[in-house]
C-alpha cells in the first residue's frame, strides 16, 4: 500500500482524490465503484464497467462526492480528515490515522493546542521545561548562598551587594511563577532587610567620601567626612547584627527547604505557567505604577515623601521585569535581551534618584551630630535636594509607558 495523502471532506460531502492516485489508477473520466472495505472501517474506490445510479465519477477538480449514507455511517462530516492511499488497483479511503506530531506514535495521544502529542513526548517536554527552570534557579541559589557566606566571612561591600542582588532575582522569579507565600520567600525577605541595612550605609559612605574628596570648600568637605564617619559607626553595628542573624535565616533548614521545593514543588508552578500572559501582567503593573506616580506628582511636590515612594514602586517593578526578562532569555532561548537592556537603563535613573532620597534621609538623621556651622550643613542639604529635583526632572516616564505598550 502507498503512503497516505490526507484530504478533508468539504461542506458538500466531497473529497479530493490526490492527483498522484488519480494518475496511478487512471481514475479520471472513468466510471467508479465506491463500496465499504470488507476488513476494516473505510471505503474502497475502483474503476468499474458497470452502469447505473451506484456508479460515481470524479469532477474536473478530482473531487468525489461521498454518498450521505456512507458519510453518516462513517461519521465523515465537514472538515473530517481522510487518509487516501491505493493498493494495487483500487484507492482506499479511511479515517486519518492519528499520530503524535513529534514521534509518530499512535498510543496515548493528548490534544495540545489542536496538535496531537503522545503522553511520552508530552512528559519528556514537561521534564525539559522543569529542568530548565530548576537549573536556572539553582544557579541563582548557589551564588546567593556563596555571597551570603562571603558577606559574613570577609565583610566586604561587594559580597553584601551581590547577596542582595541575587536574593532579589530569586524573589522576582518566584513571584513570576506565582510563589508568593512560602517559607523560602519569608527567609529571603528577612535576609534582604538585614543585608539592606549594611548595603545602604556602604553606598552612603562611599558616596560621601567621594564628595568630600571632590569638594572645593573645606567646610563642606568636613561636613561630608563627619557624616561618613557617623554612618560608618552605625554600619559596624548593623554588620555585627547581620553576622549574628543571617546564619540563623539562611541556614541548613533554608537549603533543605530549597531542595524540597526544587525537586517536589517547582514543577507544579512552572508547567501551568502562561509565560507571555504573566509577562504582560508585570508590564501592565509597571505602567500602572508610572500612572500612579504621575497622578501623585501632579498634586504634590516631586520631592515629597509620598511622591518619592510611588516613584520607588516604579523602580521596584522595573527591576523585577528586568530580572524576569533575563531569566526567560536563558530558560527559553528567547530574545528578551533588548527588553532587559531597556529596563536596566531606566532602572539606573531610578536608582540614582532613590540613592539621593536615602542619602537625604540619613543626612537629616545625623545632621545634629555634625560639628559644623548650620549654614554649611544647610547648604549641603539644599545641594542634595536640588540634585534630586534635577534627576526627577530628567525622567521621561511617558516614553516608558509607550515602550511597555508596544
Amino acid at each position: 500500500m502507498s503512503g497516505a495523502f490526507t484530504r478533508q471532506i468539504d461542506k458538500m460531502g466531497r473529497l479530493v482524490i490526490p492527483k498522484e492516485i488519480r494518475d496511478q489508477l487512471e481514475l479520471s473520466n472513468q466510471n467508479l465503484m465506491l463500496e465499504p472495505l470488507s476488513h476494516k472501517k473505510g471505503l474502497k474506490l475502483s474503476v468499474t464497467d458497470e452502469e447505473g445510479d451506484s456508479v460515481k465519477t470524479l469532477d474536473s477538480y478530482g473531487r468525489l462526492l461521498i454518498p450521505a449514507d456512507y458519510r453518516n455511517e462513517l461519521d465523515w462530516n465537514q472538515g473530517k480528515k481522510i487518509d487516501v492511499t491505493f493498493d494495487h488497483d483500487y484507492a482506499v479511503l479511511q479515517d486519518q490515522v492519528q499520530v503524535c506530531e513529534i514521534c509518530g506514535s499512535t498510543d496515548s495521544l493528548v490534544s495540545v493546542k489542536k496538535k496531537l502529542v503522545c503522553e511520552d513526548c508530552l512528559g519528556a517536554g514537561n521534564e525539559q521545561v522543569v529542568d530548565r527552570w530548576r537549573e536556572y534557579l539553582q544557579g541563582l541559589v548557589d551564588s546567593y548562598l556563596e555571597y551570603c557566606r562571603l558577606s559574613l566571612e570577609q565583610e566586604d561591600e561587594e559580597s553584601v551587594h551581590q547577596a542582595r542582588v541575587h536574593g532579589r532575582k530569586i524573589r522576582a522569579i518566584l513571584e513570576f511563577i506565582h510563589v508568593t507565600t512560602h517559607p523560602l520567600v519569608d527567609c529571603l525577605n528577612d535576609a534582604h532587610k538585614r543585608l539592606g541595612k549594611v548595603r545602604e550605609r556602604d553606598v552612603f559612605i562611599t558616596e560621601f567620601e567621594d564628595r568630600a574628596e571632590q569638594s572645593s570648600k573645606e567646610q563642606h568637605e568636613e561636613v561630608y567626612r563627619q557624616l561618613s564617619d557617623q554612618v560608618a559607626k552605625k554600619r559596624l553595628k548593623h554588620q555585627k547584627k547581620l553576622k549574628n542573624k543571617l546564619p540563623e535565616i539562611i541556614d541548613g533548614a533554608f537549603v533543605e527547604q530549597w531542595e524540597y521545593f526544587k525537586d517536589k514543588e517547582l514543577r507544579y508552578f512552572v508547567l501551568p505557567l502562561q509565560v507571555n500572559e504573566r509577562t504582560r501582567e508585570f508590564e501592565n503593573s509597571f505602567v500602572e505604577s508610572i500612572e500612579k506616580y504621575l497622578e501623585v506628582s501632579s498634586q504634590q511636590e516631586r520631592t515629597d515623601e509620598e511622591t518619592l515612594n510611588t516613584l520607588h514602586s516604579v523602580r521596584i517593578i522595573s527591576k523585577k521585569i528586568r530580572y524576569i526578562h533575563n531569566a526567560l532569555h536563558t530558560i527559553y532561548d528567547s530574545d528578551y535581551k533588548e527588553e532587559a537592556k531597556y529596563f536596566k537603563s531606566f532602572q539606573r535613573q531610578l536608582g540614582e534618584i532613590n540613592d539621593l532620597k536615602d542619602w537625604i534621609e540619613l543626612f537629616n538623621k545625623y545632621r545634629d551630630d555634625i560639628d559644623s556651622k548650620k549654614k554649611h550643613i544647610k547648604a549641603i542639604n539644599q545641594a542634595l535636594l536640588d540634585e534630586l529635583s534635577s534627576l526627577i526632572e530628567e525622567l521621561n516616564l511617558q516614553e516608558s509607558i509607550q515602550y511597555s505598550r508596544q
